[in-house]
């Protein structure tokens, strides 16, 4: 078992903002991470082994994030509206997990392993709200969720050929990576919005070999 407990203080943070038309950058005076990291590894018996790892993390940008005032040339309306915020896609909880069997079967390497991620609910878009004002922009949060990935596998003991058979977020999770005004379309409190997803359900095979 590992433990490890952090406190980040970051300055000139520099954001990555995706304004429906392009992406463009510009810092933030102040961001702040306070969390922990537990991660844990078990052989469970000769064959099975077993993880579990959770992450706390408290991400933000603290309300005085930005001290510039409204009357100086350098004032930046994008970074002094993200004061208070959560950072973008930083759930507060992860949970992560999983068991691998191995063991040999008619003079061939056989594997089986099952993983999972949880995260709690996430911020999705790099502003919080309009510009300069306290009405929230809509479909902003992910919803806490869980997905799924499997894997298993056949080798030679040589390792000269491998072939393993994986499905990676197996129950099909939908799920928001950043979302986004849309330009020209609608205003405050009617705002048209659009969104980038995450992976859905995928399926494969691997052939792996050695010269």
């Amino acid at each position: 078992a590992n433990l490890a407990v952090f406190r980040s203080d970051l300055e000139d943070f520099q954001v990555l903002e995706f304004t429906g038309i392009q992406f463009q950058t510009f810092n933030v005076a102040k961001a702040e991470a306070t969390g922990f990291e537990l991660e844990t590894e078990a052989a469970l018996t000769d064959t099975l082994l077993g993880n579990l790892s959770v992450t706390y993390s408290d991400a933000k940008y603290p309300d005085d994030c930005d001290t510039q005032d409204m009357t100086d040339p350098a004032f930046n309306a994008n970074a002094a509206n993200l004061c208070g915020a959560d950072l973008t896609n930083a759930p507060e909880w992860v949970v992560t997990g999983g068991a691998t069997y191995e063991n040999q079967f008619f003079n061939m390497d056989f594997f089986a392993n099952a993983n999972f991620r949880y995260e709690s609910e996430r911020r999705t878009s790099t502003q919080p709200t309009e510009i300069g004002s306290s009405v929230l922009l809509p479909g902003d949060i992910q919803d806490a969720n869980t997905k799924l990935n499997l894997r298993i596998g056949l080798a030679t003991l040589d390792e000269r050929w491998a072939v393993e058979l994986w499905g990676r977020n197996v129950t099909d999770e939908q799920t928001k990576n950043v979302t986004f005004n849309i330009p020209l379309r609608g205003g405050n409190a009617n705002r048209a919005r659009g969104q980038f997803t995450q992976d859905p359900a995928t399926y494969g095979v691997t052939l792996r070999t050695k010269f």
